[in-house]
């Protein structure tokens, strides 16, 4: 009696319908990396990834997701891979991908702990971390090693890979999921310093707190050299490496073409978003 029910088209959009829980809803894919099972995502011909909130460069609720997130779409699809993206906490991101669920998570520096767990595309950009300070409850902060700040409270974000050297040196270190809550604890002096990207910084005091970002200031010592900052990804995944192969492919095709500098240039030199804090020269491409 089936065929008189039910025509061939009807059949498919069922079978669809009944499907499309299990693969695409997050409740379900997140209650089963809670219990650790393994959950390899490839949505249909979607690659997909997982990233955090870092203004400018990613955030859910960015314009475009992001300059970072744009070019990694740029590049994938440069090499015929369509991408779709999921925002977590940066520690379960970076859990979710150890566990196979993702491909990659982005952007991440690498360390060489992290390269013992997962392999690393070429640079997607560069970054620098500075200490943060408000100037209206301290003044002249110096340091020539970290072991110099033990008697400041120091604010981090969860998983970010100098968090552990904080640790190390027996720093008072609070951690916090993001980086504008961060900012918000510099503001209301419940931090003497934060450790932050010089430039995510400056993009969410002049977001957040515009009328007061003379009261913000920067060390002028570095945390650390620039690096790059790159996909972060599931050694287990299949076709891990080919992939990785293709996006690293289509990221050199999109710097040669003109397509890098464009998203760059268009994301932090624009007119709507200039700030005294930016600076073009900064742009490094990989080579």
């Amino acid at each position: 009696m089936l065929h008189k029910c039910f025509t061939p088209f009807s059949i498919i959009i069922l079978v669809l319908s009944l499907a499309r829980p299990i693969l695409a809803n997050d409740t379900l894919v997140n209650d089963t990396l809670a219990k650790g099972t393994l959950v390899n995502e490839i949505i249909g011909d979607e690659l997909v990834l997982v990233s955090g909130e870092w203004p400018p460069y990613v955030g859910k609720k960015l314009n475009k997701h992001g300059f970072i997130t744009e070019l990694v779409s740029a590049a994938f699809l440069n090499v015929k891979v369509a991408t779709r993206f999921k925002w977590l906490p940066w520690i379960r991101a970076e859990s979710s991908v150890r566990k196979h669920a993702y491909f990659a998570a982005f952007p991440y520096a690498k360390t060489a702990e992290r390269s013992a767990e997962f392999y690393f595309s070429e640079p997607i950009y560069f970054a620098q971390g500075i200490f943060f300070y408000n100037t209206l409850y301290n003044k002249d902060i110096k340091f020539e090693q970290l072991s110099d700040l033990k008697e400041l409270r120091i604010g981090a974000v969860r998983g970010n890979d100098y968090t552990s050297l904080f640790k190390n040196t027996g720093l008072n270190l609070f951690l916090v999921n993001n980086a504008k809550q961060l900012i918000d604890m510099l503001q209301r002096n419940r931090l003497d310093l934060i450790a932050i990207n010089r430039r995510s910084g400056w993009s969410l005091i002049n977001r957040f707190y515009p009328s007061q970002k003379n009261s913000f200031a920067t060390l002028s010592k570095p945390l650390n050299k620039k690096h790059g900052i790159h996909l972060m990804i599931s050694k287990e995944f299949p076709n891990a490496l080919s992939l990785t192969k293709k996006f690293n492919t289509g990221l050199k095709n999109i710097q040669y073409n003109g397509t890098y500098i464009e998203i760059v240039h268009r994301s932090l030199f624009s007119k709507n978003v200039q700030t005294r804090h930016d600076n073009p020269e900064n742009i490094k491409i990989a080579k």
